[in-house]
This record gives structure tokens, sequence and C-alpha cells, in this order.
């Protein structure tokens, strides 16, 4: 079975916002799924009667799809693609990692939402948006639908508000991609996601890039980055069950453990027989990379993939039988 990767396009947008990312994962051996979220697609009249319910649910129904026929499975999201991918990263501990590219994580303030609620008891129906075609290249990014739908909008901000108390149950390693300059979604958002997850951050500063990154200046740094992450994270691992503790046995001595890692925790080393001997314990669900430096005969940097299981190993994200 291959591996997969689930890829979300955002607010307004069509997975063509993300083709070049879906492409370069599929190239790298992944079984790619790039749906398009209800309502979406279309004249922004059909996005109106859709909300935050039906797009999570249409996310979390491709990932069971997926997650079907390939495995293990990373998730990819690009602004509220990329919340709704760190909904999945939260509901499912066996998700291998999370890749999120200006992701719209952060809750509005109230008294926006006053002003977006006075509008909808005005009738507004629909505000000018320019969020597709939020791109430093020249004739980049999408056109939209013609503006953002206020309803919709307001669902989807109640969502992030929603979500925002359960990004510390994303567990598994994160690659997050932050435009410097985005006038959509401000950077903060993504500092308060890589403040709030559990798991391992890998961050990238895009300087070029605008809001729709994966289709701007930058977009080939996203695709290749992403699918070597996608690959390190899916590759063979060890498999270990949360609260159990395990070693790791290492030829020769120079070897240096550099963490923490919320997923587990160091408790004790030594060497003897030739070899460093690391002892942990297993903390939670989700996976975790190990990171050692000065390996055998003093060269390189070596890492190990630890994909925790929950303590009942019958459910979902328990090891292979």
């Amino acid at each position: 079975m291959p591996p997969g990767a689930l890829v979300l396009h955002g607010f307004t947008g069509t997975p063509a916002s993300v083709a070049g990312l879906a492409d370069a994962l599929a190239a790298a051996g992944f079984e790619v799924a790039a749906p398009l979220l209800p309502g979406h697609g279309g004249p922004v009249e059909d996005v109106i009667g859709t909300g935050w319910a039906d797009w999570s649910a249409a996310a979390e129904a491709a990932y069971q799809e997926l997650a079907a026929r390939a495995s293990p499975v990373v998730v990819a999201g690009l602004s509220m693609g990329g919340a709704l991918a760190c909904q999945l990263a939260a509901d499912h501990a066996e998700i291998a990692g999370l890749i999120c590219v200006n992701p719209a994580v952060e809750p509005v303030a109230e008294s926006f939402f006053d002003i977006l609620r006075g509008l909808l008891a005005a009738g507004v129906a629909v505000v000018p948006s320019g969020m597709g075609a939020d791109v430093a290249r020249p004739g980049g990014g999408e056109t939209g639908p013609g503006g953002a739908p206020l309803a919709p909008l307001v669902s989807m901000f109640e969502g992030v508000a929603g979500l925002a108390p359960r990004l510390g149950d994303v567990a598994c390693p994160l690659l997050l991609f932050t435009s410097v300059q985005d006038h959509v979604v401000a950077p903060s958002a993504s500092d308060l996601l890589a403040d709030r997850v559990a798991g391992p951050v890998e961050r990238v500063w895009l300087e070029r890039s605008f809001h729709v990154a994966t289709m701007d200046f930058e977009a080939e740094e996203i695709e290749r980055r992403s699918a070597r992450f996608a690959t390190e994270m899916t590759e063979p691992a060890t498999w270990v069950v949360a609260g159990c503790l395990f070693e790791v046995s290492l030829p020769g001595s120079g070897w240096r453990w550099v963490g923490p890692s919320p997923a587990v925790t160091l408790v004790g080393e030594d060497r003897r027989d030739g070899r460093h001997h690391f002892r942990f314990r297993a903390e939670a669900p989700g996976s975790a990379v190990l990171v050692y430096t000065g390996g055998y005969g003093g060269g390189g940097e070596r890492s190990l993939v630890v994909r925790i299981a929950p303590e009942s190993t019958g459910g979902a994200g328990g090891p292979p039988a």
C-alpha cells in the first residue's frame, strides 16, 4: 500500500491553487487526493448555504477514503485548507505529518464578528474579496468567484474559533510555510499554530510570495520541501505504544540526543559494549522524529522516525499487524 497525501484548498478557492503541490507529492510516490470542497468551483452563489460543517465533513470523508487505500497519510492545506488539515491532525493521531501554507487558524476579534453580523442583518450577502489573487507573481493566482459570501465567511471564522483550543492535540510533525507579506491571513496565525501544536515544527519563511504562495514565486520551494518532508514522515518507522518505555541502541559512543520532543521523553542513556543506548518513554499517540548528532565515527546527523500508537492497539492508528 503506497503512502497517501490529502491536499486541501482554501476558502473560495479550488484544487487548482494547490495543484503544483499535489503533483509534486504524486511524483514522490504518494497516492494523492485533492478534493473540491462543497460549494466551491463555481459562482459565488454556490458557496452560499455551505459552511464549516460541510467543508470539515468533506475533508474527513476524503481522508477516510484515502486512508482506505494508502498508508501512512500526510495532510496538507492552504489557508482555510490549512485549518481543515489541522482539524484532521487533531482528530487522527495516526496522521504521519502536517503541511500548512499560510493557515487560517487564528480566531478573529469579537468586534470584527459584530461587524460581519451587522452586515448580514442589513442584507449584505457578498463582500469584495481578492483572496485568490493575492500573489506577488504577475499573472498568478486564481480569479475566484467574484467575492466572499458573508454567511459562509462567518461560518469559517466560527469554525476556526472552535479549532483554536484543539491545536495542542496536533502531535505529528508540522512543516509550516509563512509568507512575510500576506494580505489575507496575518503571519501571526502561523505563530499561533507553531506555538500551540504538540509536535515538532519546521518553519519556512517565504520572502517573495503573498498569500497564495502555492502559485507564487516560491511555489517550487514549497513543492520540493513538502515532498521531502512527506517522504521522511512516511518512510518505514519504529512503532511503540503510548505509555511504554523503549530503547534505541546505536553503534559507537559519540551520539547526542537533540530534544526535547513532546511525543517522547528521554529517561536515560548509557554506553556499553561499544554502543550508545538511549531509553525513552512514549508520551502520547502520534509520531516523532528522534534526532542524534555526532554518529558512529563522528560523522553526520542521524534520525529515527517513531510512530506512537494508542495504548489500545486495536483501533485506528495502532501498529500494523
